[in-house]
């Protein structure tokens, strides 16, 4: 006699002969013959419910010995997992995704050392011609946070992701505040447009022989006047209006779909993200820091 058919035995509803089923397992010992003869005795005292049979153990006796009772006692610790996989492989039973979706820690500075230069596996690059600006891990009032500040300088700050490529479907979110902004810069002006932070994505092909690479930026600045989105080839910069502040602000970024939309792209994964910070062209100090990071599939 089966697990189910112990349950049925008692009468109870198909529901919850099915839930004991998937808790208890097939491979637990069978119950004696005297249990069954007994079953139809004690059926009017039990409750038609979940807690019912998860009491079941507890309220009755049973012909077991200790050490089974202890390991089927055990077993039930994985109750949650068990069911849920159990009913997630019977088709047509469920219709949604039960997974919750992992959040992922870009710039893990609960991981980093306050006074480092750097986030953990983080990267910088200075451009082409100009100095690196400064950078440091520092913590006020037990917030941490990445500060970038530089005069007359411009670097990348990247984390390489091409080991483990972010899906293209994914939403970031940044959180930000921009102490001082360089003086005189306006981002949709090419003689002037630094920028004290700009948020990148780098997004990469499908295909395998020679995958083509562009280049994605939210360019936190003043913008007088110009278009907000900006394309040039491989490189396409959406400008988002920036104000000097001590406050932190956040700002959420679905890159895919902004990428599609503003940009004409229909690149499959980011294979790599970063911030910058320019103040090469106007020559004017500027601040920013960063609290966090996070990317969302």
């Amino acid at each position: 006699m089966t697990i189910a058919d112990q349950f049925h035995a008692l009468r109870l509803p198909a529901a919850v002969a099915v839930l004991a089923t998937l808790i208890l397992g097939q491979a637990a010992p069978p119950l004696s013959p005297l249990f069954a003869r007994e079953a139809h005795a004690r059926r009017d005292r039990l409750v038609h419910s979940a807690r019912a049979v998860a009491g079941f153990w507890r309220s009755h006796r049973f012909p077991y010995s200790a050490r089974q009772i202890d390991a089927l006692t055990a077993r039930r610790l994985h109750v949650g997992q068990r069911v849920v996989s159990s009913i997630a492989r019977v088709p047509g039973l469920l219709h949604f995704d039960h997974t919750v979706k992992p959040l992922s820690d870009l710039l893990a500075l609960s991981s980093a050392t306050v006074g480092d230069s750097l986030p953990p596996q983080w990267q910088r690059r200075a451009v082409r011609g100009s100095r690196s600006p400064m950078s440091k891990v520092r913590e006020d009032h037990s917030d941490r946070f990445f500060s970038i500040s530089g005069q007359r300088q411009a670097a990348w700050f990247v984390l390489d992701l091409r080991r483990q490529p972010l899906e293209r479907d994914g939403i970031a979110t940044l959180e930000y505040r921009l102490p001082m902004l360089p003086a005189g810069a306006d981002l949709a002006i090419a003689a002037r447009s630094d920028a004290a932070l700009r948020l990148y994505f780098v997004f990469e092909s499908a295909r395998r022989l020679l995958p083509k690479r562009r280049l994605l930026f939210y360019s936190l600045g003043p913008v007088n006047d110009g278009p907000r989105v900006k394309r040039e080839g491989s490189l396409c910069d959406i400008r988002m209006v920036g104000t000097s502040s001590t406050v932190w602000k956040r700002m959420v970024v679905s890159p895919a779909s902004d990428a599609a939309r503003d940009c004409g792209w229909e690149d499959s994964r980011i294979v790599a993200v970063g911030l910058m910070q320019d103040t090469d062209q106007t020559g004017a100090r500027a601040e920013a820091d960063v609290r966090a990071l996070t990317w969302r599939d």
